[in-house]
């Protein structure tokens, strides 16, 4: 995996000994301690930036097993691997930028292997985007993993969210519901520098991950976790940021 330098930050604590290299967006960093040079720890991190969890790599052979697991990590974090299920002549419509293609790009799946996975694709042109869409047999399919309760209230997908209402998700009463990074809100997404609407202070601040706050009615509001000017941590509604 080509991971972007810019995804990647470096810390170095010299007191401890301890050095990190951390993927901010997917919240996973490898960390080492020179007292104990012939290990490397894989950690997922919370939202603060305080491991939530690790697995423990020794030796030459370790570091690269916990390279490939940091790797694994990012890839399932941002939901970046391959996906299973395709059929010979489905059409997708990429919603990411890759190597070959562009965000927008619409590829007809041209062949699978034996996991269900597409390996070769054909971009369409714009007539044949058009013939796509006449077609009796045309039927948009809305991909909300991670995201069934929505469900709940008949919505299928994040962007068909009011960010103006409450709804009622089923969700657990005085909780929050991370929302995975793959998903955007109308261009708001975890790293986006906002602006705070005046009426809750003002300023700026940066999103950290997009969530749904259950209140202690049972009804969910979509929010944002943020991190302020002055580094404090919060949260607020989606509502009152602007991008």
């Amino acid at each position: 995996m080509v991971i972007p330098k810019k995804d990647l930050e470096q810390i170095r604590y010299g007191n401890s000994g301890l050095s990190i290299l951390r993927h901010k967006k997917a919240r996973v960093q490898m960390a080492t301690l020179d007292s104990q040079p012939n290990k490397v720890y894989v950690q997922k991190i919370d939202i603060v930036g305080n491991a939530a969890s690790q697995k423990e790599f020794v030796g030459v052979s370790g570091f690269w097993k916990a390279t490939a697991e940091f790797e694994n990590q990012i890839a399932e974090a941002l939901r970046i691997r391959e996906v299973g299920g395709f059929e010979v002549g489905m059409i997708v419509q990429l919603n990411r930028d890759t190597r070959k293609y562009r965000k927008g790009d619409v590829l007809m799946v041209l062949s699978i292997d034996q996991d269900g996975n597409a390996t070769e694709y054909q971009r369409l042109n714009q007539q044949q985007i058009s013939n796509v869409k006449k077609s009796p047999m045309m039927k948009k399919l809305v991909k909300t993993e991670g995201l069934d309760y929505l469900r709940m209230a008949n919505i299928n997908a994040l962007s068909d969210v009011d960010p103006k209402k409450k709804y009622n998700f089923q969700l657990t009463a005085d909780t929050y519901t991370l929302i995975p990074m793959v998903y955007d809100f109308n261009g708001l997404e975890a790293g986006d520098k906002v602006t705070i609407q005046k009426s809750q202070g003002g300023g700026e601040a940066t999103i950290e991950q997009l969530a749904f706050i259950t209140d202690s009615g049972g009804l969910s509001e979509l929010s944002a976790f943020v991190t302020l000017e002055d580094g404090a941590q919060g949260r607020l509604p989606i509502k009152y940021l602007k991008k």
